[in-house]
């Protein structure tokens, strides 16, 4: 869920790990413990919608007065993406030395 226009141009040695249609530069890594993200991995459902009805100004700013609309076409993605992020989570806690 991209509702923002901040962009960045990766360095050469980045490998893009994860993308969307608004964002190319969602998720990469540079080496086994360098890794940028672009994105909310924690977001679930109702937060989601919660930020949508209390950042409405701002999303419409960023992406036009449709903004929230298309928004709203990309919610499926939270659960269709679920387990990839507790994966990448449990691969960050990891690197990081955490318990689980």
């Amino acid at each position: 869920m991209h509702w923002h226009g901040d962009r960045i141009i990766l360095p050469d040695k980045a490998e893009l790990l994860a993308s969307s249609e608004d964002c190319l530069e969602q998720l990469f890594h540079i080496n086994d413990f360098s890794y940028g993200i672009q994105f909310h991995v924690e977001v679930e459902e109702n937060v989601f919608l919660k930020w949508i009805k209390e950042d409405k100004e701002f999303i419409n700013i960023a992406l036009g007065h449709e903004g929230s609309n298309h928004l709203l076409k990309q919610i499926k993605y939270i659960d269709e993406s679920l387990r990839s992020r507790i994966l990448f989570l449990n691969k960050l806690f990891d690197l990081l030395g955490f318990k689980k």
